[in-house]
């Protein structure tokens, strides 16, 4: 396969300029009122909407209408909200070539921005400084074929001139432990226990109901992973689910709470002829069926208890929506009604400048906390 190279830079003096840019398009767009109201868009109208919006590709041969109707009704879902289509496609950690149904998707005119679960120039620059990506290579499997996952869909962004947002957890070699150590952290609060001797009858008659409850606990995480079941199920969400606590389970909830954000970034228009906005959203479906359902079915008191479980078990975590673009598309932000900075008092976080030589670059234009 061919190696992508990617050269990241973030924030420089010309970046600045461009973000003015972008920050003065503001008082040209005229967005429609909002709805907090998020609903599912039937699977039928979804599939209209691809045949139409994909005539063209259809009329060359790429694929047809019946492959349409197969793809989404297989691995689409659709949810409406504050005026914007999100579309969340199953995207699985493969080698296998990228469907062309869903890069006819990506490359739409309607799509503003993509979501996606990896951004290569991201997990490049996170994982180089600490030599982790070629150890992530040479582990192989599931962390080659996101590392392959990444790569492929950060090139077709490129090509299509499409910003990418991420708003996932798992972006930085911390996550792992920080989520092994959460699921085992009954045990590590026992060992503490155990070793500082305070009330010793107390901690012996716990030790085995501890000790065991934590071992089915992983054991559980681990079948269902293996199984496809429990949080890991992709045709199902548990009506229980909501109160699992877990870092895949955290790695849902920012991502839906980042995506209501860029509803906001890139409203509907009332202007004549534009077409209706969609946010792509791409991860493999056992994630994207929990996204969408925490975009239908939020529960605020919940999430916020959540929201301070996380932060306090995941310091240094990103719990934020990174928007990256291509530097020679950002006038095209302006163009498709990008509102910079409609996301109120999150202030954009204004990293140290990089030299550049060349426009072609991945750049780090919007790094923005989320709210619970």
């Amino acid at each position: 396969m061919k190696t992508i190279s990617y050269s990241c830079i973030i924030y420089s003096k010309s970046m600045a300029e461009d973000s003015l840019a972008l920050e003065n398009s503001r008082i040209q767009l005229s967005p429609v009122e909002l709805s907090p109201n998020a609903q599912y868009i039937p699977a039928n109208e979804l599939v209209k909407r691809a045949q139409a919006d994909f005539s063209k590709q259809i009329d060359m041969g790429l694929f047809s209408q019946q492959e349409i109707d197969n793809f989404v009704q297989e691995k689409v879902i659709g949810v409406k909200l504050n005026g914007v289509n999100v579309i969340s496609i199953d995207f699985e950690h493969s080698n296998e070539e990228v469907d062309p149904i869903l890069e006819a998707y990506i490359k739409s005119p309607n799509t503003r921005v993509i979501v996606a679960e990896y951004f290569y120039p991201e997990i490049k620059n996170n994982a180089e400084r600490t030599g982790l990506l070629s150890i992530m290579n040479n582990i192989g499997g599931n962390y080659t074929a996101g590392i392959e996952y990444a790569k492929k869909l950060s090139e077709i962004c490129r090509t299509a001139n499409k910003p990418v947002a991420v708003t996932d957890l798992a972006n930085k070699a911390r996550y792992i432990p920080f989520r092994e150590f959460f699921r085992n952290s009954p045990l590590f609060l026992e060992l503490v226990w155990g070793i500082s001797g305070v009330q010793p009858e107390l901690f012996q008659s716990l030790n085995l109901p501890i000790t065991g409850a934590n071992v089915a606990w992983v054991s559980g995480m681990i079948l269902g992973l293996s199984t496809g079941k429990g949080i890991f199920d992709k045709e199902k969400v548990g009506s229980l689910e909501k109160f699992v606590l877990d870092f895949e389970q955290a790695r849902r909830l920012y991502a839906a709470s980042g995506i209501k954000q860029l509803t906001q970034e890139y409203p509907p228009l009332n202007q004549p002829g534009k077409h209706e906005p969609q946010i792509v959203v791409v991860y493999p479906k056992a994630h994207g069926i929990r996204i969408t359902d925490n975009l239908i079915n939020p529960n605020r008191g919940l999430d916020k208890a959540k929201d301070v479980v996380y932060k306090l078990f995941g310091p240094g975590l990103d719990f934020s929506v990174r928007q990256w673009a291509w530097k020679d598309s950002l006038q095209r932000l302006v163009d498709s009604g990008y509102r910079w900075g409609q996301s109120g008092n999150q202030s954009i976080d204004q990293r140290p400048a990089a030299k550049t030589t060349t426009l072609a670059n991945w750049m780090l234009f919007s790094e923005r906390k989320i709210p619970i």
